[in-house]
């Protein structure tokens, strides 16, 4: 049970550590230190080159914010991702009670090789299931006002 908690725990704290103290996350961290890294080299040509990349970066940046803008949650999918999570953690529970009972018998070996490759197959579902819980939106139109 503490290896489950430990397993899931110890990321959750690290990231919310890294992001209180770190002021945000890697692209967001790198702009932030190569904005200060270039008021260091002033008068140098090591400047026009960090330019460039900062401007890369930040564009980026940008284009990673615009589409976090434009996604919306899909209750559907996020109802069916729960769903079959739950689902196909029972069948896991279920596999791993068929194996138990079936420990001793000469035929064990085939209920660990069924459960072992319906485990990956659930697990596969379970990922592609969660991947689609977000729509991509189309960007609002810009209204032109009429020119006088």
């Amino acid at each position: 049970m503490w290896q489950t908690i430990t397993a899931i725990g110890v990321p959750i704290i690290t990231a919310v550590i890294a992001a209180l103290a770190g002021g945000g996350f890697g692209l967001q961290r790198r702009v932030k230190n190569h904005a200060e890294l270039l008021k260091v080299l002033e008068g140098t040509r090591a400047k026009a080159k960090l330019e460039d990349l900062l401007v890369v970066e930040i564009e980026a940046l940008v284009t990673r914010a615009k589409s976090r803008a434009l996604k919306k949650l899909n209750g559907v999918n996020v109802t069916m991702a729960v769903l079959m999570t739950g689902g196909i953690s029972l069948g896991f529970y279920w596999l791993f009670n068929w194996i138990v009972a079936w420990s001793g018998q000469p035929y064990m070996w085939v209920a660990i090789v069924i459960s072992a490759l319906a485990g990956l197959l659930g697990l596969l579902i379970i990922g592609a299931s969660w991947g689609t819980i977000y729509n991509e939106t189309a960007p609002p139109k810009v209204k032109k006002s009429p020119r006088s």
